[in-house]
């Protein structure tokens, strides 16, 4: 693992880190958004103090290996997405539901999101700051959330991952930071005995997912 740095992703990483979710998610819903919707997604990571994210770049040039994102205020990071990107987002999120089944069959699982982005440019539509902005998880969660984290399948097993979140966790640290969140969809095993096995604790499981945190 000598071979990658890790360093914080700036605007001329998100292309690179789009193509690597796609790589990396093929199945996901936002992936079946497309590389717009993912390198605005990706972007509004380096625009806010409350955010966070890492990218591994390998030392001889080639294409970013990793990343990894999070931050401790996800709801206004969300409301701030839809809100500078909505004119762009609506369109093209109805024109997915026409055309991609995937996108039709999980919008209505995604309520939560879809408010937030009505909140974010409808007056009025409010929801209480301290308000969860998932449906499905527990009330009272710790605000600072790892939101994603993807390698490069060719470096799966490779201690990749495990470099990329022990330095997040070490920048959350250096921040004030005192503890993480993350949530995982049930179906990623492999995820979930990843977190397992680096130390995080299950907080909360059910048939949507599994809710862990960390002390850091």
């Amino acid at each position: 693992m000598n071979d990658f740095e890790i360093i914080p992703m700036t605007p001329s990483h998100v292309d690179e880190v789009a193509r690597l979710h796609q790589r990396c998610f093929p199945d996901y819903f936002l992936t079946h958004l497309g590389q717009t919707f993912l390198r605005r997604y990706y972007l509004e990571f380096c625009r806010h103090s409350t955010d966070y994210a890492l990218v591994a770049c390998c030392k001889t040039g080639d294409p970013v290996a990793g990343v990894v994102v999070g931050s401790a205020d996800a709801q206004a990071h969300f409301r701030s997405l839809y809100r500078r990107n909505m004119l762009l987002f609506a369109p093209l999120v109805g024109w997915r539901v026409i055309v991609d089944s995937t996108i039709r069959r999980a919008i209505w699982q995604r309520m939560a999101h879809l408010r937030a982005a009505a909140r974010s440019v409808i007056p009025g539509f409010r929801k209480p700051a301290s308000a969860p902005l998932s449906d499905k998880g527990p009330k009272n969660q710790c605000p600072m959330r790892l939101l994603g984290i993807a390698v490069a399948p060719e470096y799966r097993g490779s201690g990749l991952a495990a470099r990329l979140t022990e330095c997040f966790e070490t920048l959350l640290r250096q921040a004030g930071h005192p503890r993480v969140g993350l949530s995982v969809l049930p179906e990623n095993q492999r995820a979930i005995a990843f977190y397992r096995k680096t130390g995080w604790q299950v907080t909360h499981a059910s048939e949507a997912g599994s809710w862990f945190e960390k002390d850091l």
